[in-house]
């Protein structure tokens, strides 16, 4: 990214090639996520990293590995203990179902 040669792909693998900053725990790597994401062509994206990195300033990381919907609107997930994700978004149902999380299905 520093070379500036991330700027000659097309934008869906440019896209790509930030997902690490966004899924980052790091503020510092939001700040430079938000600036990746801000290029014309990557609006839609740059939302979701907003989501992110405003559970990040709020959590300082990811509260919990298994809650997707906490950046991506959807049906209420299962989750544990309500008191980390209280006002995150996510209605805690009770313990997660790890059947309903079979690889490559997550809940939506």
């Amino acid at each position: 990214m520093a070379s500036g040669q991330d700027r000659s792909l097309p934008l869906a693998q440019r896209s790509f090639a930030y997902m690490p900053y966004m899924h980052s725990e790091s503020a510092l790597v939001h700040t430079q996520a938000v600036l990746l994401f801000a290029q014309l062509g990557l609006e839609d994206t740059l939302r979701f990293e907003q989501r992110h990195q405003a559970i990040i300033e709020r959590f300082g990381r990811y509260p919990h590995p298994f809650i997707p919907n906490l950046c991506h609107p959807g049906p209420p997930v299962h989750a544990r203990g309500a008191g980390v994700f209280e006002g995150a978004g996510v209605e805690v149902l009770g313990p997660i179902n790890r059947s309903a999380l079979a690889p490559h299905k997550i809940p939506n």
